[in-house]
C-alpha cells in the first residue's frame, strides 16, 4: 500500500510444522525508495504470543528498543517465513536484465525465534519478471517469478501464490 511518504506492507503468515501451527502478522514501513524504516511482527504459536518491534535510524537497527549491531548498515528486512519482503530489494535495486546486485546484508527475521540476524544475499535479474536469489554466498539459491508489481508469484521449491499454475 502506498502512503503519502511511505510504502506499507502488511500480511498474515500461517505456518505448520508437524503438529505445531503458528500465525504471524506483520507490518513493514519503507521510505519511498523501499528502504526499511520500521516493522512490527507478532507471532502466536504453542509458546504463546510474542512481538518484535524494529526501528531503523541512521543505518542502526533496533530490535525491541535494543540496538542490534550485527545488522548495522542493512537496508532491507527479510522475513524468513514470507517471500513478500523480496519485493523490497527488487524494487529498490531496479536491476536491468542480466544485472546483479552484488552481495549485500539484509536484516533477516528468523521464525519462530523472532530474532534479527545478518543474511548476505544477492539478486540477479534473469528476465522481465524473473530473478535469481541467493544467500550465504550461494549456499542457498532459488529462482523467483514476480508479477507486474514485483510481488512474488513463485519462489522455486518453497512457495507459490494461490491460483498460480506451474
Amino acid at each position: 500500500m502506498r502512503a503519502s511518504d511511505a510504502w506499507i506492507f502488511r500480511g498474515t503468515i500461517l505456518a505448520q510444522s508437524g503438529n505445531e501451527a503458528a500465525e504471524a502478522r506483520y507490518e513493514i514501513v519503507c521510505d519511498p525508495s523501499f528502504r526499511t524504516q520500521r516493522a512490527i511482527i507478532g507471532l502466536r504459536d504453542s509458546a504463546g504470543k510474542r512481538t518484535l518491534k524494529i526501528d531503523v535510524r541512521d543505518g542502526c537497527w533496533f530490535e525491541n528498543a535494543r540496538e542490534n549491531q550485527t545488522v548495522k548498515g542493512a537496508v532491507d528486512i527479510d522475513l524468513g517465513w514470507s517471500p513478500s519482503t523480496n519485493t523490497l530489494p527488487i524494487r529498490r535495486l531496479s536491476l536491468e536484465a542480466g544485472q546483479s546486485s552484488g552481495e549485500f546484508i539484509a536484516a533477516w527475521v528468523r521464525f519462530p525465534e523472532l530474532t534479527l540476524q545478518p543474511l548476505p544475499q544477492e539478486y540477479r535479474r534473469l528476465g522481465d519478471r524473473q530473478y535469481r536469489y541467493s544467500s550465504r554466498s550461494g549456499a542457498f539459491v532459488a529462482n523467483l517469478l514476480v508479477d507486474d508489481e514485483d510481488l512474488v508469484l513463485d519462489y522455486e521449491g518453497l512457495w507459490r501464490r494461490a491460483g498460480v499454475a506451474k
